[in-house]
């Protein structure tokens, strides 16, 4: 594998790490784009994304990790008062696949990203036909008020829960974290109010337009995250009507996190997500039925 760092954007103010094959890269495979997950380094939760374009690249496929604005490494942009946060997030992701057409003649690209990073690639995917195919890892996990009925209104009767909301380890402390950043930082609040989800219509006018230009869509969620409760209640029966030939691939993973955090579960993720890839090298079609579990 080779590795590049490279400044790119009007203003030079972003940075990526571009991972390439040893051999020749096919000009006519899409490259692979990977887009923050939150306010995390371009490293990925868990440097998962480090792994992953190790792995891209041994299979013969280009990939470009890089910071969106005021995150990680790259500079926050001199934006006007008229940039929406979301607006700037689609300028550098267009500023990314750019650099890669203008410097390395690619002209078809794959965005995956985890929780915001999905919900980015998705919403971007829809303004650009140069997107070929959009992975979304625990996308749309924007808490609806039924996901914390259904999923804290058990946590009050377990144990286990109180455990960990008593060490600490607890998703409840992340969220309260969340929410001081939100409220001392005004960056953080650029940033988490660039994240809004589209309501249930732009979401599903969203997905019959990359269904029509036959973007392949993928969906990786953990089974009790609120990301899969949306996409059951927002997305499934649309996503059940669809052509089994054009149906996105869903997975669902019980017993582990937002994250993936445990190393067997990051190896399960990135296979999966390289076994899609795939789909854009022999045209293969992966599962299209959910799966949970070790599948």
């Amino acid at each position: 594998m080779k590795q590049k760092a490279v400044l790119f954007g009007r203003e030079k103010s972003l940075i990526g790490i571009i991972s390439s094959p040893g051999t020749t890269f096919p000009g006519d495979r899409p490259a692979v784009v990977l887009l923050n997950s939150g306010t995390l380094h371009r490293v990925g939760p868990n440097r998962i994304y480090v792994q992953f374009a190790q792995r891209l690249a041994d299979d013969g496929f280009l990939s470009f990790r890089f910071d969106l604005s005021g995150v990680g490494d790259s500079r926050p942009r001199q934006s006007t008062d008229n940039d929406s946060g979301q607006n700037v997030i689609w300028e550098d992701i267009r500023d990314a696949l750019d650099f890669l057409q203008k410097t390395r003649e690619i002209s078809k690209f794959i965005l995956i990203g985890l929780c915001s990073g999905a919900n980015h690639s998705f919403s971007y995917a829809c303004k650009d036909e140069r997107v070929v195919g959009v992975h979304l890892i625990e996308g749309f996990s924007f808490p609806a008020a039924s996901y914390y009925v259904e999923s804290y209104g058990r946590s009050l009767f377990s144990l286990q829960s109180w455990k960990r909301i008593l060490t600490g380890k607890s998703e409840v402390w992340r969220i309260l974290r969340g929410l001081l950043a939100y409220h001392t930082s005004k960056q953080a609040r650029q940033l988490f109010e660039s994240w809004e989800v589209p309501g249930k219509e732009l979401l599903l006018s969203g997905l019959k337009m990359l269904q029509e230009r036959s973007v392949k869509i993928g969906f990786t969620y953990c089974e009790s995250s609120s990301g899969f409760h949306n996409f059951k209640n927002l997305l499934s029966a649309e996503v059940d009507r669809m052509d089994a030939l054009n149906k996105p691939l869903l997975q669902v993973r019980d017993n582990t996190d937002h994250l993936f955090t445990l190393l067997s579960e990051q190896n399960w993720l990135i296979n999966e997500l390289m076994e899609w890839a795939q789909e854009f090298v022999d045209n293969k079609r992966p599962m299209t039925s959910e799966s949970g579990g070790d599948a």
